[in-house]
């Protein structure tokens, strides 16, 4: 039996499984890949990319070491550290940084 993590698919083959166009699909897989949620697998001679999902990649993208959520966080400190947490700008990006 195989999980999740062993399915792999194309763009071409996500396209015509939910009927999307190849820009859409495109676009959804640079924003998945850069979060963590799907990652290039090798599938010898094809030329073609794959991608699956891989089995921590809920737990990457929810976790503080998501290299998005950690520069969002940093970003906000820098913010806070500069407005103060008592401007409207600052509450604003205490709220953020909690998150």
């Amino acid at each position: 039996m195989f999980g999740i993590a062993d399915v792999w698919a194309t763009g071409v083959a996500s396209t015509l499984l939910v009927n999307l166009s190849q820009g859409s699909v495109s676009t959804a897989v640079k924003a998945l890949t850069t979060v963590g949620l799907i990652e290039r697998v090798p599938a010898p001679g094809s030329r073609r990319e794959h991608f699956r999902l891989p089995e921590d990649a809920w737990a990457t993208l929810m976790s503080g070491q998501n290299l998005t959520v950690k520069t969002m966080r940093e970003a906000a400190e820098q913010g806070i550290a500069t407005t103060g947490e008592d401007s409207i700008a600052g509450r604003r990006l205490v709220e953020m940084r909690d998150l």
